[in-house]
């Protein structure tokens, strides 16, 4: 796998100040006594990414997908069973803006 931008791999933390993109979530005011990140992403190939909705569906994490078009990513978000929210990302230029 080439990367991106010289990096091999790819994990992002996000901010609370930029929105959700998983369908029906919203960020909250932080909680103490909970951890502070609210979702982290990890890349994997495009050449994944579809059969990868098809099989999250059909094993019931009910995914939903975003165009990262200012980056170039397609993105699969779901939540886990803990209740943690993943960001799948795989990078396809030909989404990119640029």
């Amino acid at each position: 796998m080439d990367g991106l931008e010289g990096h091999e791999r790819i994990v992002g933390l996000f901010q609370t100040d930029q929105p959700s993109n998983r369908v029906d979530t919203e960020w909250i005011e932080p909680n103490p006594h909970a951890p502070t990140l609210h979702h982290f992403a990890l890349e994997f190939p495009l050449a994944e990414y579809f059969h990868s909705v098809d099989v999250l569906t059909q094993a019931g994490f009910a995914p939903n997908t975003y165009e990262h078009r200012w980056i170039g990513w397609r993105s699969i978000y779901i939540t886990d069973p803990d209740g943690n929210i993943v960001e799948l990302v795989a990078v396809d230029p030909s989404v990119c803006d640029q």
